[in-house]
Formats: C-alpha cells, structure tokens, sequence
C-alpha cells in the first residue's frame, strides 16, 4: 500500500510538472508578444511626431500594430510578435525617412548637393 502511494504521489508531481512547462513557456511567450507590442507603438509614436512623417511607411506600422494586438487578444502570441516586429520596422523606416527627407530639404536650402539629390547610382566625371 505505501509502494502505491509512492508511487501515485510520483505520478500527481510529474502530472503537475508537465502542466507548469507549459504555462511558463505561454507565459513567456505572451510576456515577448507584449514587450514587442510596447517596443513597436513606441516606435510608432516616435515616428508619428517626426517633422516630416513617412505617411506611407506609418500607415502599414499601424496596420501591422492592429493585427499584432489582435492577435495577442486571439491568444497567438507569436503571430502577435511577429505583427509587431513588422509594426516596429515599418516604424522605423518611416522614421529614417523622414531623416533623410530632412536632411535633404537642409541641404538644399543650404545649396550642398548631396547623393540623392545629386542622383545617387550614377558615376560622376571629375
């Protein structure tokens, strides 16, 4: 009888330890959706302030951003990151765009030519 109890005991704790590997591994899982979807609106907003917005690139960081969050509510988490690292590198490139948009009205008005404005790509006659 003790055998029996030992061993249903050994059972109960292996039963609840293969329950636990599951939840901290959704745990994590939902954890790294959620740090990708704060990583993401905050590149979003960073972007959005930008003097001069990428309009095109911050509409698909948007549209990436609510299929994340949806996804998240869904419970796929890691179709929820993957949305957001899309949602964070469109932020980003709108972001650098809007840089170089910068840069570029600058050196302008400043009458530096630069490679772009100067028609990068082409080879120059010196």
């Amino acid at each position: 009888m003790l055998r029996n109890f030992n061993l249903s005991r050994t059972l109960f704790a292996a039963a609840a330890a293969a329950m636990l590997v599951p939840a901290a591994a959704h745990a994590d899982a939902d954890e790294r959706a959620r740090a990708a979807i704060a990583t993401a609106q905050a590149k979003i907003d960073l972007a959005s302030r930008a003097e001069r917005p990428a309009n095109e690139y911050l509409e698909q960081a948007r549209q990436a951003m609510t299929r994340a969050q949806s996804e998240n509510g869904d419970g796929d988490e890691d179709r929820a990151r993957d949305f957001a690292l899309e949602a964070a590198a469109y932020a980003e490139l709108a972001l650098a765009t809007s840089d170089m948009t910068e840069v570029q009205r600058r050196s302008a008005a400043a009458g530096i030519e630069t490679p772009v404005t100067a028609g990068a790509g082409t080879t120059s006659q010196r």
